[in-house]
């Protein structure tokens, strides 16, 4: 979870990993991908964790807006909202491990 400036300033730039990429960014309603190593799929969430709006396999130096209602933003490996069937209306249980 992101929730220093620093944090969220940085979210996944430069990971050179995204396959375990898994990143909440509170209180976030877009994002841009710059300096990124490779594409991320993006989940905007509302206040209920409900999905506003997916993106898919989102490239570098992309900007995104989640859309009116967007309160959180969750940074996933590219291909997961596909291989868990995640869309636009499903509720999104966040745990920390």
């Amino acid at each position: 979870m992101a929730l220093t400036f620093l944090q969220r300033f940085l979210g996944l730039m430069g990971k050179a990993d995204l396959t375990k990429a898994f990143l909440l960014i509170p209180r976030c309603g877009s994002v841009h991908t710059f300096f990124m190593r490779g594409a991320i799929d993006i989940a905007f969430l509302g206040s209920d964790r409900r999905v506003i709006s997916v993106h898919h396999q989102v490239p570098p130096w992309t900007l995104l807006s989640g859309g009116a209602g967007s309160q959180d933003t969750l940074e996933l490996p590219p291909g997961y909202l596909v291989s868990k069937r995640i869309e636009a209306g499903d509720v999104i249980e966040c745990r920390q491990n």
